[in-house]
C-alpha cells in the first residue's frame, strides 16, 4: 500500500505491505451480496510483520509510531 498526499504529483509518504488474513459472513439477496467482515488480521511472519519500518518511508517514521500504525491498520479495515 501507498500513502500520498492528496494532492497531483505528491511524493510517497510512505510503503508498505501486509500479509492479512480475513474472515467474513456473506448473504446474498436478489444476487447483491452483503458482506459482513468478521475478522481482519496482519500475519506477523518474517517477511511482512517482524520489520521495524515500512519499507519506503519518507516521513521519518520511528519504530515506535510504525507499530502504533499497524495496530491501526488493523482497525481501520475493521470499520469498513
Amino acid at each position: 500500500m501507498t500513502w500520498k498526499k492528496d494532492e497531483k504529483k505528491a511524493k510517497e509518504l510512505l510503503y508498505d505491505e501486509f500479509s492479512v488474513v480475513s474472515e467474513y459472513m456473506l448473504k446474498i439477496e436478489d444476487d447483491i451480496m452483503f458482506p459482513n467482515l468478521l475478522e481482519f488480521r496482519i500475519i506477523p511472519d518474517a517477511k511482512y510483520g517482524k520489520r521495524d519500518y515500512p519499507i519506503r518511508n519518507t516521513i521519518d517514521m520511528s519504530t515506535q509510531e510504525y507499530f502504533m500504525f499497524k495496530d491501526e491498520m488493523k482497525h481501520v479495515f475493521l470499520n469498513l
